[in-house]
């Protein structure tokens, strides 16, 4: 399961609460759901503000209960540490690489691509390319949902 893990050194993140906006595909065998949970976290020893994290969710032989999650995270370097201040959901995942890794697209506008090892966690870009969207040529839309291939 999600445990209390370093993601440098002087920051914890706790395990998530809640779990919503989850988007169900089978890997490994296995069931697995990726949404937004909400992630407690300590810097310095001291808590900071909660941030919305991407979290990966394997579901027993049962499909009742979560045997093993992972907090997902954007690394904008190699160093692979959770550093960003701000919300991160709604990622549409698109295919597995391999046994130990996954291929999500993390934003439309700019179009950014990113591959996550597990388990890890750690997210670098795979792929960005130009994209003219923005939120008023979407009408205002907002969000993710499953990709169609």
């Amino acid at each position: 399961g999600a445990a209390m893990t370093q993601k440098s050194s002087d920051e914890f993140v706790s395990d998530f609460v809640g779990f919503e906006d989850a988007r169900g595909f089978s890997w490994r065998g296995s069931l697995h759901l990726v949404g937004t949970g909400v992630i407690a976290r300590r810097t310095d020893g001291r808590d900071v503000p909660a941030l919305s994290r991407v979290v990966l969710v394997r579901l027993g032989d049962d499909n009742k209960a979560a045997t093993e999650a992972h907090v997902l995270f954007a690394s904008p370097d190699d160093r692979c540490e959770d550093s960003t201040k701000f919300a991160q959901k709604n990622w549409v995942f698109l295919r597995a690489d391999g046994n130990d890794a996954l291929i999500f697209i993390y934003t439309l506008s700019p179009y950014v691509v990113v591959r996550c090892e597990l388990p890890s966690g750690c997210c670098k870009k795979a792929f960005a390319g130009d994209s003219n969207l923005t939120a008023s040529a979407l009408g205002g839309y907002r969000g993710g949902s499953s990709a169609t291939l």
